[in-house]
């Protein structure tokens, strides 16, 4: 009985040190596995305005998106005047000049409250020169009669500059982008916006 007595309390032995060293060389069945690592952002780039990193400070849409009364603005930008009026339907007014803005041919359509002007003596006459937008007229929401923060907390911050020649305002909040500028007439600084135009070349 003694014997095997002996040979129980040896087995026992044996048995808790294979555990203790299996405990401290960090062998065990039940793994936890390791927790997956993070997905890392490689492809914003800060080249232009419309990068992620810049526009979260200037601009809050990149020209991509940006939406004249549900219209895609830059889509806008490469059609021909005969696709872009087969688009946008008959129901327009013909008319000459405006304002400042000498021998240019504009369709006005009141169903979006807007004006499309075609410069008559440049070589890409057939293309769009600006868009003069009224007052029901809006881009993501932002337009004309709302005061410089109201359109900055829509649009970004963008840029409050002296008027160029052929507005009639002091001052303009100006967004630029690669392909288009959309600009806001303003009567002071920061004050409320007149006129909203969209301009298909660099101001």
């Amino acid at each position: 009985m003694k014997i095997i007595k002996y040979i129980f309390i040896f087995m026992g032995l044996l048995i808790f040190t294979v555990s203790c060293a299996n405990f401290e060389s960090g062998d065990s069945t039940d793994e936890i596995p390791a927790p997956p690592k993070e997905e890392i952002l490689t492809d914003v780039t800060t080249d232009d305005k419309d990068s992620a990193a810049v526009r979260d400070f200037e601009y809050c849409f990149s020209e991509d998106e940006l939406y004249l009364n549900g219209i895609r603005i830059i889509d806008l930008a490469g059609k021909s005047k005969e696709a872009l009026l087969l688009e946008l339907g008959e129901d327009y007014v013909l008319e000459y000049g405006y304002a400042d803005i000498a021998d240019v041919e504009g369709y006005t359509y009141p169903a979006y409250g807007i004006t499309i002007f075609f410069n008559l003596h440049t070589d890409d006459n057939d293309y769009i020169e600006l868009i003069y937008c009224y007052d029901d007229a809006n881009i993501n929401g932002a337009g004309t009669e709302m005061s410089v923060a109201e359109i900055q907390e829509i649009l970004g911050k963008g840029e409050i500059a002296d008027t160029p020649f052929y507005v009639h305002f002091p001052f303009i909040l100006r967004y630029a982008y690669n392909s288009l500028n959309v600009v806001f007439s303003l009567d002071e600084e920061n004050g409320y916006a007149y006129e909203m135009q969209i301009y298909f070349r660099p101001i």
